[in-house]
């Protein structure tokens, strides 16, 4: 059914005020042009390491997270588990915004007009989808002319004779949307000077007027294919223009024995496999309306997250007497109470509610809440199992939540946290947009480029598949190519598409800083960029990002003119002799030339632009390395590294930024952590058994 201007109205109603929050909803704050909610402090963990807090230890402070719309990713994988539904409608919807370097901070997730109807549309698309009926094979249904009912005429033995201007008509149902053919068997009684003239209607509308020429000797077979939805629909014949003339005597008569229905036609599926699990009782029979509450209460805990209030049962079944009362079935109102079910705030947003929202006594989360936002590292909606523990009030024990995080990361859904987390905290998609210069580096292609990033995401999964340390993220002697990125690094003896695990011969490669993802994303279309090479170590594993350059700095190539430089290294050497570039450039730098070896697109090189590359480098106060392995050893043993791990990770699992109040909590988690080598998982488990993510309070942010 489509959604038509009667239906408009109560769906509206019911998502914008139907729906009791039990309080204010806060929407998304203002955000500056970096993402980040105006008004509230920098990132307090820039330049900071475990010891360094504004907090004393012991004070809990969960911090508040603003009402968290679902972004695209999630809203995608939220419809996929509960209905089944593969296509994606969320990737037509508008482009998230970002906040802290990931998509889901719920302080951007702002909602616009063309989110809602684009919420509309979806929640139509997948509720028909979800119900359809399917269809049984092709069949055909005859009825004789004489045992149907018709306006005017009379039995002709075999045939109804229509006589006079009038037609014979039948309701009957088709099982569903298609194609059918309208087939009738007819003649005419000849006289004046035409033929009798015969119309094919289905609810009335003319399909096509038919001259029927054919006397009784050779009666004729008249058909007529159009499309038809499912349920009860007239099929009438009729005769349009009676003659007669007294005086000769002639009379021109339509004489019909019968007409027939087929279809629908080439369709031979069934009922969507969805509607057996969402239906599970009947709709049709006596009990329908009870059916309906039945399945609204189902499906709207799945898809709230939580139980419904036997209130907001009763408000989404009234749309099964609006349904009823313009006289469309049971199921039509149960299909409009679960559009309205996902329109609802409660589907798309994670909803958590404080009962004072100017209380800022930190208190647990409901067991719910805390299903979802253990879900949501899958970025999708709670499974079975984390409801049933809901349902229980088992969520908040300790060993259950160990357990369950155990489980969650051992699911095929633990991917999401490959696509949507670390894809986004280490830039790992972006080597799909970057265009090299061809003429430079012609084995560039865009498969190659797919290959980049699968051998990233191959890896980051292997870390926290087997509980690596974190320090393997940057010192790891292995990595997963096939043959294309054998090619590309110069290994030999691997072929095929399919990607294995390679550990390196000797240590010109080492973890994520010799991947040719990051490496590429890092470089310009023509030559290196030790700036951005060293600017994302600084960000991305150190959390420790450079100020913005001050206005009026030169250019590398101001800076440069006239020079014999002949390196790139040279020219940035020269370049940050200035005194307004050097207190950057004097930690950017050095660790961007520690990565000199690597080309532009991630391939060794011993030489650029005719000398030698000099991959040594110095980082204040006087810590010297030379090559990307010692570089790699400095990145890897600063205490900034599990500090800024725990950052990004804690950012993304809650949605929100890191504040100064989240410092002690994350102190907690690197002392945890830290006898067991600061293992991926037990950082997650770490960060999920915290009070950050177990507790919430309301009142004002803190400054």
């Amino acid at each position: 059914m489509k959604t038509t201007s009667k239906w408009l109205l109560p769906l509206v109603g019911l998502m914008l005020t139907g729906c009791d929050l039990g309080g204010t909803l806060n929407f998304a704050s203002p955000a500056d042009e970096n993402g980040n909610p105006i008004g509230w402090p920098n990132n307090p963990s820039q330049n900071n390491i475990p010891g360094n807090n504004v907090i004393a230890p012991g004070e809990i402070d969960p911090g508040r997270i603003t009402i968290h719309r679902l972004n695209r990713p999630e809203y995608d994988n939220t419809v996929r588990d509960l209905l089944g539904d593969t296509t994606k409608p969320a990737q037509n919807f508008p482009e998230d915004d970002f906040g802290y370097g990931f998509n889901n901070i719920a302080d951007v997730l702002s909602v616009s007009p063309l989110h809602v109807e684009s919420y509309f549309n979806a929640a139509e698309m997948l509720v028909d989808t979800a119900l359809d009926r399917g269809a049984a094979a092709s069949t055909t249904t005859r009825f004789e002319a004489e045992a149907v009912t018709g306006s005017v005429g009379a039995d002709a033995g075999d045939a109804w004779n229509l006589y006079s201007n009038g037609e014979i008509t039948q309701v009957m149902s088709f099982p569903a949307n298609g194609e059918y053919v309208i087939r009738a068997r007819a003649w005419q009684t000849a006289a004046g000077p035409e033929n009798a003239k015969m119309d094919v209607t289905l609810d009335g509308r003319t399909l096509e007027t038919i001259d029927v020429a054919n006397t009784g000797s050779n009666p004729g077979v008249f058909e007529v294919t159009t499309t038809v939805t499912a349920g009860n629909h007239s099929v009438a014949v009729a005769f349009l223009n009676d003659f007669y003339d007294p005086d000769v005597p002639a009379d021109r008569n339509l004489l019909v024995d019968w007409f027939e229905v087929e279809g629908p036609l080439g369709v031979t599926t069934g009922p969507a496999a969805t509607r057996a699990s969402i239906i599970t009782c009947d709709i049709e029979g006596a009990a329908a309306v009870a059916c309906a509450r039945e399945v609204i209460t189902n499906f709207g805990k799945q898809a709230w997250r939580r139980p419904l209030e036997t209130a907001e049962v009763d408000r989404l079944a009234q749309f099964i007497d609006v349904a009823t009362g313009e006289g469309d079935s049971v199921e039509v109102g149960l299909r409009l109470a679960m559009r309205a079910i996902l329109l609802s705030p409660h589907f798309l947003y994670r909803v958590e509610l404080d009962a004072d929202l100017a209380d800022a006594t930190p208190r647990p989360i409901n067991d719910y809440e805390l299903a979802s936002r253990l879900s949501y590292l899958w970025s999708s909606m709670p499974d079975a199992t984390l409801i049933e523990l809901a349902d229980n009030g088992q969520l908040q024990d300790d060993e259950v939540l160990r357990a369950q995080v155990t489980r969650m990361l051992d699911d095929p859904k633990a991917i999401a946290l490959i696509d949507n987390f670390a894809a986004q905290w280490l830039y790992v998609d972006s080597v799909l947009s970057t265009t090299p210069d061809y003429m430079l580096f012609p084995t560039f292609s865009p498969e190659l480029a797919q290959d980049m990033r699968e051998e990233t995401r191959r890896f980051i999964k292997d870390l926290i598949d087997s509980n690596a340390p974190a320090k393997q993220l940057v010192l790891a002697d292995y990595t997963y190519i096939n043959q294309n990125l054998a090619d590309h690094y110069g290994v030999p003896g691997i072929s095929g598409d399919a990607f294995v695990k390679h550990t390196w011969a000797d240590d010109s490669r080492r973890g994520i800083l010799g991947q040719a993802s990051i490496l590429t994303t890092t470089s310009h279309s023509t030559t290196t960029s030790p700036v951005l090479r060293g600017k994302w170590v600084l960000e991305n594993l150190w959390c420790d990002a450079p100020p913005a350059a001050p206005p009026g700095v030169p250019t590398l190539e101001q800076s440069t003119a006239g020079s014999e430089a002949k390196t790139l290294r040279e020219r940035m050497e020269i370049h940050a002799t200035d005194p307004t570039c050097n207190a950057c450039h004097r930690v950017m730098d050095p660790i961007g030339f520690g990565m000199e070896n690597y080309d532009a697109i991630g391939a060794w090189r011993d030489i650029d632009n005719g000398a030698p590359v000099d991959a040594s480098g110095q980082l204040p106060p006087d810590i010297a390395f030379n090559g990307p392995a010692e570089l790699a050893e400095i990145v890897a043993a600063s205490p900034k590294l599990p500090y800024c791990v725990t950052e990004k990770t804690m950012t993304y699992a809650l949605g929100r930024g890191i504040e100064d109040w989240d410092a002690p909590q994350i102190d907690t988690i690197i002392r945890d952590t830290t006898e067991g080598e600061f293992r991926f998982r037990d950082i997650i488990t770490a960060i999920v058994l915290s009070d950050a993510f177990r507790m919430r309070r309301g009142g004002e942010l803190q400054n």
